[in-house]
């Protein structure tokens, strides 16, 4: 038993310097580039065949470079580089909701010169519901609006501009005072705009506060949809009010 261990000893000294010799048989030197793969980089060694790697760190990433802007249509592209060697990766960049200055954007005159507009209202009180349509078909040249209450409906039409103007200019502070840029945070599965926690919105029509009030853009960024609940209590009467907002056939219409 004490011959087999110094034996066994000699055979490993002998083992360790052939090992090394058969893996690399030359003095490695290191180049200052680095090379990598998805997850390291490294310095090689230059000698033909080498597998050597000198400091074979993880990639250290640095902040996300957009390449492609996401929309609501479509995913966007990101690039996020190793802050050490040459590599990046690429992510898919999910759509967030609109910025400030695109959400605001909308809100001018100029929105509104080609579009239907359909505003369904029902208002309940001690049990009987009212309901009403106003339709507005808007060019640069002519006004058309339907009003249906009770079934019953009065239309008018206009080609006067003052009154073109004033009109659209009504609707658009209406629609710009309840969407409110900094109340709304957006939600990617529903692709709407809801209330932030805490929020509330007067509806300026009303004079009424409002805690659910979603808001819809379509993919080139147009306002598509504001809808909103609502109570208010007069002289012991509570009432119930639903209100949806419609924006569609952008550059469409014609006079009606």
């Amino acid at each position: 038993m004490k011959k087999i261990v110094p034996v066994l000893l000699a055979l490993c000294l002998l083992l360790i310097p052939t090992t090394q010799l058969i893996s690399c048989r030359h003095a490695c030197e290191f180049l200052d580039t680095w090379s990598y793969d998805d997850e390291h980089h490294w310095h090689p060694c230059y000698k033909k065949g080498c597998t050597k790697k000198h400091e074979k760190l993880e990639h250290f990433w640095g902040n996300p470079i957009t390449l492609l802007e996401a929309t609501q249509a479509e995913e966007g592209v990101q690039e996020i580089p190793c802050t050490i060697c040459d590599y990046s990766r690429k992510e898919p960049l999910g759509f967030t909701g609109l910025t400030q200055e695109q959400w605001e954007s909308f809100f001018h005159m100029s929105s509104l010169e080609n579009v239907y507009i359909r505003e369904a209202s029902s208002v309940t009180a001690n049990g009987a519901v009212t309901e009403t349509v106003t339709e507005y078909w808007i060019t640069k040249d002519s006004l058309s609006v339907t009003v249906t209450l009770g079934g019953q409906s009065q239309s008018n039409t206009t080609a006067d501009p003052s009154t073109i103007g004033t009109t659209c200019h009504s609707l658009i502070e209406a629609l710009a005072g309840i969407a409110q840029y900094e109340h709304f945070k957006y939600n990617p599965r529903e692709k709407v705009y809801i209330l932030k926690k805490g929020s509330k919105i007067t509806v300026p029509s009303l004079n009424v506060y409002s805690r659910d009030v979603t808001i819809t853009f379509d993919d080139a960024n147009r306002l598509s949809g504001i809808a909103y609940g609502a109570e208010n209590t007069v002289d012991g009467v509570k009432y119930e009010i639903r209100n949806t907002i419609t924006l569609t056939d952008y550059g469409k219409v014609t006079a009606h």
